[in-house]
């Protein structure tokens, strides 16, 4: 049986991480089967492992992409206004709307991924990914403080970049099976958001 070409690896690796990223979202991780990824992509279960070597590994790869795909999302938010208080109200919206779309990212960011997905992941890798997320967004941050002349910027931006996990449990909470309407789950998650902007942006200018 002839191999791929590098084009071919290209085009079934990029359909693998997007069909993957469908599944994940569809049904979750855990319950989603490497069938059901390979057979949209049209090539056979085995050789899903010369791509990737466990459903884990493909999981942390869509993390990375989408880690990627919120930092140019947030750069674009923030730079595009000079008014500090603005800029962090964008750090944590941008965050929580891009959560909804993608909420695996969170999970494994607040640690509350599910351990059997990666069993067979080394927790280098996981590290690896992790570790990704904290060095794409600190520099975003810093750039943030360094427009401020008040209590912003004396903020560790590792602790601002923490405040990010209690943000995602926002949404968490619209999908709690709570009896509140979506204005009043929408008018909840921006009442937190307010009062961290306020807390972190006192006296800033």
């Amino acid at each position: 049986m002839r191999g791929f070409s590098d084009d071919e690896r290209a085009r079934i690796r990029d359909g693998l991480i997007e069909t993957g990223r469908e599944q994940f979202l569809k049904y979750g991780p855990e319950r989603t089967r490497v069938k059901d990824i390979t057979d949209p992509v049209g090539i056979a279960k085995p050789t899903f492992y010369q791509f990737f070597d466990s459903k884990g590994e493909l999981h942390l790869e869509i993390i990375s992409r989408e880690t990627e795909e919120f930092v140019e999302l947030l750069q674009e938010e923030i730079e595009a206004t000079d008014d500090v208080r603005q800029g962090v109200e964008r750090l944590f919206t941008s965050y929580l709307q891009f959560i909804e779309q993608n909420p695996n990212l969170h999970k494994l960011m607040s640690g509350n991924h599910p351990r059997e997905l990666f069993r067979n992941v080394s927790q280098e890798r996981i590290d690896e990914v992790q570790h990704q997320w904290t060095a794409s967004c600190i520099p975003i941050i810093e750039r943030l403080q360094e427009r401020s002349d008040g209590i912003f910027a004396s903020h560790d931006p590792d602790m601002v970049l923490a405040l990010l996990r209690p943000v995602g449990l926002l949404h968490q909470y619209g999908k709690s099976g709570t009896t509140r309407s979506e204005e009043e789950i929408t008018e909840v998650q921006q009442m937190h958001i307010d009062t961290l902007v306020r807390g972190l942006t006192c006296n800033s200018e």
